[in-house]
C-alpha cells in the first residue's frame, strides 16, 4: 500500500488534480482559481492533489488543511512510489532498464556516481512520471471513493492513466478535465478519443473559440463541453454553456 489514511481524509466528494507550481503560500490554486473553496461551501468535501513540479519532500498521508475546515484538504505527490511500484516501472521500460544494467560498473566510485545520475534520469522520464501517477491515484481513489475527478485537460498522457485509473476503481465516477489555455490548430492530444476507459465524460474550457472546436470533435462522442471561464481573470462562479 501507498497510501495510510488519516481521519479526516478517509472520504472525499471531489478529487481535484492540479499542479505544485507556486509553493505553499498560494491563496488560491492556480489552475482552478475558487472552485475548491466553491465545493467546500456548497458542503461538499474536497481533496486536491498537486503533481509535484518542484521536487518538494512529500508523503501521501501528508494532508495540508487549505482552510480551518475539514472538508477542504490539499496533498502533494511525492517524488517516487516504492520499491515494488518502481520495480514494476522499470519492467515497463525495458529498453532504458537493458541500457542500465548493461553499461553501469557499479563497483567502481565512477560507476556508482553514473548510476546515481541516470536514476535521476529515468525518474524525469515521462512514461515513469505517468506511470506513477496512476499508481498514486489508484491508491487515492480506493481510500477517497470520490463522485467526481476534476485535472487540468492539455493532451498529456498522464491525463488519460489518471481516467483509467478512476474508472477501474470507481466505474461511475464522473470525469471532469479542464481546459485551460489557448488551443493551437495543430494540437491533437485534447481533441483525440481513446474510448471510455481513456476519455473524459465532461470537458470545462475557458471561452467561445474553444468551447466551439472541442464541441466539434467531441459532440458526436458523448462528451458534454461547458464554458467555465478562466480563474486568472474573475471570480468563481463562472458562466457555463
Amino acid at each position: 500500500m501507498l497510501f495510510r489514511s488519516v481521519s479526516q481524509s478517509r472520504y472525499r466528494d471531489h478529487i481535484i488534480i492540479s499542479h505544485e507550481v507556486g509553493g505553499p503560500n498560494q491563496k488560491q490554486d492556480f489552475y482552478f482559481g475558487q472552485l475548491p473553496k466553491h465545493l467546500k461551501k456548497s458542503g461538499k468535501k474536497v481533496l486536491i492533489v498537486k503533481i509535484n513540479h518542484l521536487g518538494l519532500k512529500s508523503q501521501l498521508r501528508a494532508f495540508v488543511p487549505v482552510t480551518k475546515s475539514k472538508n477542504l484538504f490539499s496533498i502533494t505527490l511525492p517524488e517516487w512510489t516504492n520499491w515494488k511500484i518502481e520495480n514494476e516501472i522499470s519492467r515497463i521500460m525495458p529498453r532504458a532498464i537493458k541500457s542500465f544494467d548493461q553499461n553501469i560498473d557499479s563497483k567502481s566510485k565512477f560507476g556508482l556516481l553514473i548510476k546515481h545520475a541516470l536514476s535521476r534520469k529515468l525518474e524525469e522520464l515521462s512514461a515513469a512520471f505517468n506511470l506513477r501517477l496512476y499508481f498514486f491515484m489508484r491508491e487515492i481513489l480506493m481510500e477517497m471513493k470520490p463522485s467526481t475527478l476534476h485535472f487540468t485537460w492539455e493532451g498529456h498522457a498522464w491525463e488519460r492513466l489518471a481516467i483509467r485509473a478512476a474508472r477501474e476503481v470507481l466505474p461511475q465516477i464522473a470525469c471532469i478535465g479542464y481546459q485551460h489555455t489557448v488551443l493551437f490548430p495543430n494540437a491533437v492530444g485534447p481533441f483525440r478519443s481513446l474510448g471510455k476507459l481513456h476519455d473524459p465524460d465532461e470537458i470545462w474550457t475557458v471561452g467561445q473559440p474553444n468551447y466551439n472546436s472541442l464541441t466539434n470533435a467531441w459532440a458526436s462522442r458523448g462528451v458534454k463541453i461547458s464554458t467555465y471561464g478562466s480563474p486568472r481573470h474573475r471570480r468563481f462562479p463562472f458562466r457555463k454553456a
